[in-house]
């Protein structure tokens, strides 16, 4: 795994220069006449200006030229206006959807009679995050990635080569004249690229298309070589539609033609090793070239992404419904696992992730224009890998339809591991792709109709998962189910009580499962979690047919330890631009998903999370202990400014503000200067605090001349705790990018953290014991600030996210501080605070006192029940639970004598509650250490030379001693 140690700031780099303009808004252009006039919506880019000064009937652009697609409701309506332009200035008359492409409109009145939108053009690129060109001996030959897929085993069981199967793959082209293609390709190029032609001159389409086909051909050492490392299917057909240029770079103009290209030809895989992160919601123009693709029954397979792992990083159009979602694995030293930058979902639909995974980290493929071998990494070459599998299915199976494919795929795939622990559903989705059984469950699709197979997402739910999480004693939690079919019939869920335990489930007497949607179907299940102690809890749901017959690959598993329930948490994203409507889906472009990592680390310590889009009232607030609002962009109402204020200043609410600013921001836009100053200092209005114009002092570079790429690295500053703030440990770092403070400091309001001696961090005390804490920067809780490899002034910032997360627990710890309960934890009678170091075999005295809000001792009864989890870390991390109770001594304390038997770090938990207080947990983490036990290797190592040095003095002993026998004998003798 040190590839990625090696190469996270190169990918981080990449993953920051493959961003995009500003996303499109929406808005009706006449509310009073769009429905007269057939129109529901139409998409407004930042340069196009709409406006109805010049008639109802009328759209007038008018910014500067550019191409553009018109969109229409109906075919009729598009050839109406289409003749009434110059053919010349015509680029592409779409023949799948009701839509042309124009080149340099500028100053033109078009028709609004059914038009749907106008399409401005963004950016995609293809999905690269890692290249490593002629270091082939570092990567992973294609032989071995189709072994482990388990296409070289049905290629040599039933002799599939994928011939007669075309697989259109759109891209930057490729080198036809290259060796590996034979004469298989058939090459095309969009309409804006037609002066460069259809030839690859990037090398990623050249790449992609020998994964996915290429017969195993490289030149190695001068010679054309014939290698075990041939492409999935090795006698597929390749059509290259090229959308992409020499740079890699494309536009969704150009995109989307590609597509409908792919739909009128004779296809039947369209592969798209590329992606944009720019969603439009449901007028998003991709949803309807996609239906029109698997309305045609073509099968779409598209690249997840490379942006995770970060929030919800999967982008378009692999995010959309019908599309098979590739996420990237890697297998290297004796790991099989999800690969770091692989993008995290959900999808559109609400599917938690990638469909499926499959080899995408360093995998080795055709050079452009050489042929060498040369190795590169990501979601696009885990897509050809599955795009190419497909190609063998439908060469035994040509009758299968979209649905059995993507059913099959999801049915075979084989969940990952990481550490003996599964990884999270959102990165791999259903797991790796196994085409050995998705080629047996295809044939029991199409030859026994009696044989139904359905995949269910997730099929874990555990506290690794971003959203599947549920772990708080004595809560419910409802959880959504996905489930893909291609039979309509109806599934009956079954709690298996034989594997359950500390846990309850609520689920639906049965569920009926339809074709509609692409064959995905929803249902709910609730999960209470019963256990009152910390242990770990289990439990499994099967499923079974209307003939009781037992479904494979249906099973849900569940697998959580327990945590005490403590504040309640409410995250607000209801004045997020991207986090609203139709568009809320795509976490990564709204603040929950962008700082996800916080969520899960507050949820992990205990916390109930819960998110809030609609208005904020104060009924709605009165439920809660804090509120978290991360960079609004649109105004609070004054009755919400109102009522947020009610909350900390009357209620003795706690507030959490956390203000984006600076370079990060995945709004379509990657600085993160996109907040609204005016309601931020609204809030904050009463407190001392407000947010000022930052000071040039504040920023460690000139941050407008630095591209986006560097600014992570060049022009972030390391903030440092005030020496007389008493809510963090003083010598507590975090990096820092943001405005400036102004802060009026006295008895209720001081300043925590500063740069350059400029205030970046405040807090506020109300008189009801409200409090607020207000990040001028993000970084110290988003999920980017947290990946990035930092290394300023020599520290390495990428290994604090531990302290990080320790940061956001106690800014969470302090809020809540006057309203919750405490402990002291005495060792020995004397107060060693909260994670010791200690000895192993030797006898403690531990206490724990319970104290409410105001620091006083209080009474829990005669006995106590602490919860002690023991982890083996030394060896084979193996977890114990156990209980014990603990009686009150004559001060009121909860006393017992504990004795470590084990190496190895001991946590005790003690559900600390009092009515009225929140509760707290009374945590309690010690590690136990052999004396001299970071001496241990010196001590083998002296061990060592002893015992070589005593068996060369046997050997020496033994010769000296049997010579002297022998001549002993000898002399007898004589």
């Amino acid at each position: 795994m040190s590839f990625f140690k090696v190469s996270k700031v190169i990918s981080i780099i990449i993953i920051f220069s493959l961003v995009f303009m500003p996303s499109t808004l929406f808005f009706d252009t006449n509310n009073n006449t769009s429905q007269q006039n057939n129109i529901t919506k139409v998409v407004d880019s930042p340069n196009i200006k709409i406006t109805n000064s010049i008639g109802i009937h009328q759209l007038h652009i008018s910014d500067g030229p550019k191409d553009r697609i018109l969109w229409f409701n109906d075919f009729q309506s598009r050839d109406l206006i289409l003749s009434s332009f110059d053919s010349a200035r015509i680029l592409y008359v779409f023949s799948s959807v009701p839509a042309f492409s124009i080149k340099s409109i500028d100053s033109y009145e078009i028709s609004r009679t059914n038009l749907k939108y106008v399409i401005d053009s963004q950016p995609f690129y293809h999905e690269n995050a890692v290249i490593l060109r002629d270091k082939v001996s570092q990567g992973i030959t294609l032989g071995e990635t189709s072994s482990i897929i388990g296409v070289q085993q049905i290629r040599d069981q039933y002799g599939l080569t994928g011939a007669g199967i075309e697989i259109a793959i759109i891209d930057s082209g490729v080198d036809s004249d290259s060796p590996s293609f034979d004469t298989r390709v058939i090459t095309e190029v969009v309409t804006a690229l037609e002066d460069k032609g259809a030839e690859d001159e990037d090398g990623h389409g050249t790449h992609v298309s020998s994964i996915s086909s290429g017969n195993g051909l490289y030149q190695l050492d001068g010679e054309i070589v014939q290698t075990d490392s041939m492409g999935m299917a090795p006698e597929s057909t390749i059509r290259s539609i090229r959308v992409l240029d020499e740079n890699g770079y494309g536009e969704n103009i150009w995109v989307i033609e590609g597509i409908d290209r792919a739909i009128n030809s004779p296809a039947n895989i369209i592969s798209l090793s590329l992606s944009t992160a720019i969603y439009e919601g449901s007028e998003d123009p991709h949803n309807d070239i996609i239906d029109a693709a698997l309305n045609n029954g073509k099968i779409v397979i598209s690249a997840a992404g490379n942006t995770g792992p970060i929030g919800s990083g999967i982008g378009i159009p692999s995010a959309i419904g019908g599309v098979i979602s590739v996420g990237a694995s890697y297998h290297g030293n004796g790991v099989d696992e999800t690969w770091t930058y692989t993008g995290i979902g959900p999808k559109t639909n609400g599917y938690p992730g990638p469909d499926i995974v499959a080899p995408g980290a360093q995998i080795i493929s055709v050079e452009l224009e050489t042929s060498k071998p040369t190795i590169l990494s990501g979601t696009s070459m885990a897509t050809p890998h599955v795009s190419g599998g497909v190609a063998l299915l439908l060469e035994q199976y040509p009758e299968a339809n979209v649905l059995q494919i993507r059913e099959s795929l999801l049915s075979s795939a084989t969940l990952l591991y990481s550490s003996d622990n599964p990884i999270a559903i959102e990165a791999q989705g259903r797991g790796l792709v196994n085409f050995v059984k998705a080629y047996d469950i295809l044939g029991k699709l199409i030859q026994e109709s009696d044989k139904n197979q359905i995949s269910m997402n997730p099929r874990i739910i555990q506290d690794n998962n971003y959203i599947y999480r549920n772990q708080l004693s004595g809560i419910t939690k409802n959880l959504p189910i996905f489930t893909v079919t291609s039979n309509n019939m109806t599934i009956y869920p079954m709690v298996d009580a034989d594997v359950t335990h500390g846990v309850e489930f609520t689920i639906p007497t049965s569920v009926a499962l339809t074709t509609l949607n692409h064959g995905l179907n929803t249902f709910t299940i609730g999960i209470h979690v019963t256990s009152t102690h910390v242990e770990e809890n289990y439990g499994k749901i099967y499923f079974t047919d209307e003939f009781g017959v037992t479904l494979p690959n249906a099973n849900i598993s569940y697998t959580s330890v327990t945590r005490y329930k403590k504040a309640d948490i409410l995250f607000d994203i209801s004045k997020d631009n991207e986090s609203q409507a139709d568009v809320s889906y795509f976490g990564n472009h709204g603040p929950y998903g962008q700082f996800s990592v916080l969520s899960r680390t507050l949820e992990n310590d205990g916390h109930l999370i819960s998110i809030n889009e609609n208005e904020i009232t104060s009924a709605l607030l009165s439920d809660f202990n804090v509120l978290i609002i991360a960079n609004p962009d649109s105004s609070y109402s004054a009755s919400e400014l109102d009522a947020i204020n009610n909350f900390s200043q009357n209620q003795g609410g706690a507030i959490l503000l956390i203000v984006n600013g600076g370079f990060l921001e995945l709004e379509g836009n990657p600085v993160y200067s996109s907040f609204n100053k005016e309601t931020i200092n609204g809030i904050l209005e009463g407190t001392g605090i407000q947010i000022t114009t930052a000071s040039e002092s504040i920023w460690a570079c000139d941050h407008d001349a630095v591209s986006y790429a560097d600014k992570p690295y060049d022009c972030a500053s390391i903030a440092s705790m005030d020496q007389n703030q008493d809510i963090f440990h003083p010598d507590t770092q975090f990096l820092n990018f943001g405005p400036e403070l102004s802060v009026d400091e006295d008895d209720n309001t001081q300043v925590v953290a500063r740069v350059n001696n400029l205030p970046v961090l405040a807090s506020h005390e109300t008189p009801t014991n409200g409090r607020v804490l207000v990040f001028s920067s993000s970084l110290l809780f988003d999920n980017i600030g947290q990946l990035l490899g930092y290394n300023i002034e020599n520290e390495n910032w990428f290994d604090r996210e531990i302290e990080n997360q320790e940061l956001a627990m106690r800014s969470i710890e302090w809020l809540v501080e006057p309203h919750s309960t405490g402990v002291t934890h005495l060792i020995n009678g004397a107060d060693y605070g909260h994670n010791l170091n200690m000895i192993l075999y030797e006898d403690y005295q531990i206490t724990f006192v319970p104290l409410d809000n105001q620091k006083v001792q209080f009474d829990m009864g005669d006995s106590i029940e602490v919860d002690i989890v023991f982890e083996d870390s030394y060896y084979d991390v193996k977890i114990d639970y156990s209980i014990i109770t603990v009686n009150k001594n004559d001060d009121g304390g909860y006393t017992f004598n504990y004795q470590f038997e084990k190496a190895g770090t001991y946590d005790f938990y003690l559900r600390i509650s009092k009515d009225g207080l929140i509760t707290s947990d009374g945590h309690l983490k010690i590690h136990i250490t052999l004396n001299y036990f970071d001496d241990q290797s010196t001590v083998k190592k002296i061990t060592g030379f002893i015992l070589i040095a005593l068996f060369i003095s046997w050997i020496l002993w033994l010769r000296n001693e049997g010579g002297k026998l022998k001549r002993e004998n000898e002399i007898k003798i004589n």
